[in-house]
Order: C-alpha cells, then sequence, then structure tokens
C-alpha cells in the first residue's frame, strides 16, 4: 500500500466500492472502459480489456448482474463482509463495524443511500471510508486500512478472483489482492 500514492489509493479504494456495491451500469461501464482503469484492471486480471468490448447488450448486463448476485447476494457466493473472513465467534466483524461507524461519526459523514444500508463491516463501506480518509489524512486512512482492511481483504480478493470467471470481477480480487498485500 505504501508504495502507491494516497490519492491514487483512494480512487482505487472508491472504485472498487462502487464496483462492490451494485451491478455495473452503463455509467459504471463507461468508467470500466476509461484508459487509466483498463491499464490497471488489465494487469489484475488479464483478459480484462477484451471483456469490455464492442456493445453491451441488455443480456450483457443481465450476465454481469447475475454474476454480481452469485458472489456477493447469495450464501454459496464470497462473502464481502470483515466478519465472514476471522473464525473469532464475530469479534473480528463486530470491531471493524464500531470502528467504521466510529469513522463515520466523527467525520461528520453522510453516506450514499446505497452505502448507508450496507452492513457496517461490507467491504464496500470500508472501501469508501477508505478512500475518504486517505483523501483527508493519508496516516489515519492508513492506519485505518491496516486494521480494517488488510487484515481480511486479501484473502477475500483471492477468493473472488478464484471464483468469478467475470473478468470485471476477477479484477476487482485481483487489485483487492495486489493493492492490500503487505
Amino acid at each position: 500500500m505504501s508504495e502507491l500514492p494516497a490519492e491514487e489509493l483512494a480512487g482505487i479504494c472508491e472504485l472498487l466500492a462502487q464496483l462492490l456495491v451494485s451491478e455495473v451500469d452503463d455509467d459504471r461501464l463507461t468508467t470500466l472502459r476509461d484508459a487509466a482503469v483498463v491499464e490497471v484492471f488489465e494487469k489484475a486480471a488479464p483478459g480484462y480489456a477484451d471483456s469490455l468490448g464492442g456493445e453491451w447488450s441488455p443480456a450483457r448486463f443481465d450476465d454481469v448482474a447475475a454474476t454480481f448476485c452469485a458472489l456477493f447476494v447469495l450464501p454459496d457466493g464470497v462473502p464481502p463482509r470483515a466478519g465472514a473472513w476471522r473464525a473469532d465467534d464475530g469479534e473480528f466483524g463486530a470491531a471493524v463495524s464500531t470502528m467504521a461507524e466510529g469513522v463515520i461519526e466523527s467525520w461528520s459523514l453522510e453516506l450514499p443511500p446505497v452505502f448507508a444500508e450496507l452492513a457496517p463491516d461490507h467491504a464496500a463501506r470500508l472501501l469508501l471510508l477508505a478512500g475518504h480518509l486517505l483523501r483527508q489524512d493519508a496516516a489515519l486512512g492508513e492506519e485505518f486500512v491496516g486494521r480494517a482492511l488488510r487484515p481480511w481483504v486479501v484473502e477475500f480478493g483471492a477468493a473472488l478472483r478464484s471464483k468469478s470467471e467475470e473478468p470485471i470481477y476477477a479484477a476487482v480480487g485481483g487489485l483487492l489482492v495486489g493493492v492490500f498485500t503487505t
């Protein structure tokens, strides 16, 4: 993480948060096709760039939405919550939740509704908070990442990269592994 400037890491965290909170739509597809994003994601999941080519039909959007649900909503997926990745009777998930809620309260943040509805230890919510903190106070952002994300998000990312046949989500997993591995 220290290899990336805080501002760049913040942007990656915020983009990953968007991809973990809801399905790909036209706006996200435009972002995913941006040359800088393609360059970063292609390194994390070779074949990513090819998966974005051409006009996306409604069926293609539906396929990606189905993958999103299979990965993040259905029971046999890859749970995007800190508490799911530690065998400690929920203590870690509860501690991360408390930490996240403390950040929201101390910074008087109003989360977008889709993020506010998530569990406090959801990866998307934590990544959004990390992005905010990294932009405001790099040292505090790095501390938050070290305590709230790094202990579990690499394992989550590896599982996501392994389980997803959709290059977008395989790239998300690859980036989580690459960015947060110490």
